[in-house]
């Protein structure tokens, strides 16, 4: 982040008040989530008939028209949904997921404005249209967003953040990711939860929800990334068991 700053700051002292800088290296500038860093340039967008630096390592999308944009932290970057519209030109469908969530569940932006960017006849546009139906603020994490696209995806019925309470309207916990008619729960565990007074917490809350009958499942990085079909198939097995799956789902039983 502090070398994308750097390299933008130093275009930004050279180039017209009306570039701005977008896509990776606007989300990057914001803080919003990837899985994994992704080796990009400087994007910066600038309207036609505007002297711009030729550098290496600075990609210019240059417009007909100025850019919506907007100061972030001493920088001229594009809007949140202008931003996600030129990352949907070179991204694919997951990692723009996490990026749309990250930016809704900020606050850089609205469905209702990703809705309006995405209907304009623009390069990324129809893929942001797909992405949009996958999109939920709610999600806290990367990780929790690709473990809840990899249920969608399968066709199961989630919910995020689901509150639990027990028979006395005691709250017990919130969950990551709720099978929808169950009482299981599948959650992501990242390094944090190995830091000892967060695994004793963790325990505590694991107790509570077996002694209210609710199972939790945890799942690392490497397993939501390879393990997608056994996850898959305890989720299916389990929505059977509560009479929530569908017999009709699609390869459910290939």
């Amino acid at each position: 982040m502090l070398a994308v700053k750097g390299r933008a700051s130093w275009l930004a002292a050279r180039t017209a008040d009306t570039a701005a800088f977008t896509s990776l290296t606007a989300a990057e500038v914001r803080g919003w989530w990837l899985p994994e860093v992704i080796p990009h340039p400087v994007f910066a967008a600038v309207p036609i008939g505007e002297r711009y630096p030729e550098r290496r390592g600075l990609l210019i999308c240059r417009r007909p028209r100025p850019v919506p944009a907007e100061a972030f932290k001493g920088l001229r970057i594009t809007t949140g949904a202008e931003t996600l519209l030129a990352a949907a030109r070179d991204l694919g469908l997951l990692d723009l997921v996490i990026l749309g969530d990250s930016a809704l569940h900020l606050g850089h932006c609205t469905l209702e404005e990703l809705q309006l960017t995405a209907a304009q006849r623009r390069r990324g546009a129809p893929q942001l249209r797909a992405t949009l139906p996958l999109l939920d603020r709610r999600s806290e994490s990367p990780w929790e967003s690709v473990m809840r696209v990899l249920h969608v995806a399968a066709g199961i019925e989630v919910e995020p953040q689901k509150k639990i309470y027990d028979s006395f309207g005691r709250f017990v916990a919130r969950a990551d990711l709720w099978l929808v008619g169950t009482q299981r729960i599948h959650e992501y565990d990242g390094d944090v939860h190995r830091e000892r007074q967060v695994h004793r917490n963790d325990l505590a809350r694991d107790r509570r929800l077996i002694e209210i009958d609710w199972q939790r499942m945890g799942y690392t990085s490497p397993q939501l990334l390879n393990e997608g079909a056994s996850i898959i198939a305890s989720a299916d097995r389990c929505s059977d068991a509560a009479g929530t799956a569908s017999d009709w789902r699609v390869g459910k039983f290939c």
